[in-house]
């Protein structure tokens, strides 16, 4: 029943190995890297180590940009972003999602386990009790991580969009790094004239990219809308097929929770969507 319950409620997650040091995301409470600059779970902003100077300028001085006819080509390789199908991004989104929730019910269940054992060590619970108590909690645990094992593999934990966010808000970082360093004067104007084309270069490309990028997204947040739509009404109609005999109870009730949680899917991916787009303005 625990199982049952989870399935038909739960949406998406992920669990992502941290590199570096993890804090909470000031929305929804779960775990994001130190060096993530908003959550993967619900899109909300994280403060990024540049947080304090303007999201749009970072504070980098354009009074100093002055003309280069040539200059030694500094850039490094830009990484390749695949473009993904909605449906790719769909399942990385719903998948990752799907993973929190299983994690948070782990440690949940890990937690009430851990207390059950400090009881028992107490003597404050019958061993019969205890031992049946503590042999439900660790078979619902068995179920969850069972549930996860199941869960498919996705190829990439990020989507196209989240990559040129973070991307574009390294290169500001750059620029304003740049502009720290000339008013220092610990560098020469002629590095830092070509430093600062580099960085400018790499966030005008980048730009680029996430303008087409937010285009496919935007796109994307109407399908999801439209699909939206079009489930809530065949939800509708399998009410009518019910009152019309067409649908006897089981049959009915069978269907609704399947299109319950179709539409539940749907609309966390559009409202994920919508706030990824959002950050990208």
């Amino acid at each position: 029943m625990y199982l049952t319950n989870f399935l038909s409620e739960s949406l998406f997650i992920q669990i992502i190995s941290f590199l570096f040091m993890a804090r909470e995301c000031t929305r929804c409470g779960e775990e994001v890297n130190e060096k993530w600059l908003f959550c993967r779970f619900c899109g909300n902003r994280v403060k990024s180590e540049f947080s304090s100077e303007s999201s749009d300028s970072f504070g980098y001085d354009e009074s100093f940009s002055e003309d280069i006819d040539e200059v030694d080509d500094l850039s490094t390789p830009e990484e390749v972003i695949d473009e993904l199908s909605l449906e790719e991004v769909y399942l990385i989104i719903t998948t990752r999602d799907k993973r929190r929730t299983l994690n948070t019910m782990k440690k949940d269940l890990s937690a009430e386990i851990d207390k059950l054992l400090e009881r028992i060590k107490l003597k404050l619970l019958p061993r019969e009790d205890a031992v049946k108590q503590l042999t439900q909690l660790k078979t619902q645990k068995e179920e969850v991580e069972q549930v996860e094992a199941s869960l498919p593999v996705i190829t990439q934990d990020l989507i196209p969009l989240e990559i040129l966010i973070e991307d574009e808000e390294i290169a500001k970082g750059k620029l304003y790094e740049i502009n720290a360093l000339r008013k220092e004067g610990t560098v020469s104007k002629d590095t830092i004239r070509k430093a600062k084309m580099e960085y400018e270069d790499q966030l005008n490309s980048i730009k680029e990219e996430l303008g087409l990028e937010l285009g496919r997204m935007r796109a994307w947040n109407a399908d999801l809308t439209q699909d939206l739509k079009e489930k809530r009404t065949k939800l509708e109609m399998l009410i009518v097929r019910k009152r019309t005999g067409e649908l006897t109870e089981d049959e009915y009730e069978e269907k609704r929770a399947t299109h319950a949680e179709e539409i539940k899917s749907v609309e966390f991916c559009n409202e994920f969507i919508g706030r990824l787009i959002k950050q990208a303005k």
